[in-house]
């Protein structure tokens, strides 16, 4: 696909934590855009600002859409002549009711009772809310839109043989939001979930250190961040799909 064509595409993912950063900016107000493909920035000016995603047009006549920063904390809109700001990986949840407390508590290893049904909805919801009991959190109710659309995701991820977040985070399905997304490989789900569960004693060090696990602690963001969705009060559903060695969560409320 030509550049021009990929800068015709509209990127709708929303990263969270970030919905009051389109407020920084304005319509015709000039600022640098490129897409998440490592492009480089380009000049142009706001043309619509619709939550975290900004409009730009560019002097030749092509534009964009883009979310002001990608899945990974890639920066892909700012002002005119402002420095990138650092990366992080990892989608985050909203953290509206805060993260759940360290409790001091091993709780990655609530989710090794789980028996492995090679049914994703039953591995998945055991693991999730064994581990949520654990640090006195309310259980996820498995919501089946949710879990459409997140196997949507981990059929992307298999035919194209990468992982990268999509559109999952910050998109709405039927009257939930989607507010987290986490993604793992994995020979089975429960081996996927593990991966995200094996970040509960560093969290607890980003927790103690800087009270929260977010993207604004900088790169120890990534070895936090899919635990802090697991336990994220806000979320009350979550959905999962499997397809090949790619599992997808993504949880809402």
């Amino acid at each position: 696909m030509s550049r021009a064509k990929r800068a015709g595409i509209t990127l709708a993912l929303t990263v969270l934590l970030a919905t009051a950063a389109g407020a920084e900016f304005s319509v015709d107000q000039c600022v640098e855009a490129r897409l998440p493909d490592g492009s480089p920035f380009k000049q142009g000016k706001v043309t619509e600002i619709a939550g975290t995603n900004i409009s730009v047009s560019f002097d030749d006549g092509s534009g964009m859409t883009v979310p002001v920063t990608w899945h990974d904390g890639q920066e892909l809109v700012k002002a005119c002549g402002a420095n990138a700001a650092p990366p992080v990986t990892a989608t985050p949840a909203s953290p509206a009711g805060g993260p759940a407390m360290a409790t001091g508590t091993r709780c990655r290893d609530a989710a090794s009772t789980c028996p492995a049904t090679n049914d994703v909805q039953q591995d998945q919801i055991c693991a999730h809310n064994q581990v949520r009991n654990c640090e006195g959190l309310g259980d996820l109710s498995w919501n089946a839109a949710v879990a459409e659309s997140a196997r949507a995701w981990a059929d992307t991820l298999e035919r194209e043989g990468r992982m990268y977040h999509g559109d999952g985070s910050g998109k709405r399905i039927g009257v939930l939001f989607v507010n987290a997304e986490n993604i793992s490989p994995g020979e089975t789900s429960l081996q996927a979930f593990s991966l995200w569960a094996d970040e509960e004693a560093y969290h607890d060090k980003m927790m103690a250190t800087h009270g929260k696990c977010h993207p604004s602690i900088g790169s120890d963001y990534a070895r936090c961040g899919h635990w802090e969705n697991i336990v994220n009060k806000q979320s009350s559903q979550l959905g999962c799909g499997m397809a090949g060695t790619y599992l997808v969560c993504q949880f809402a409320y």
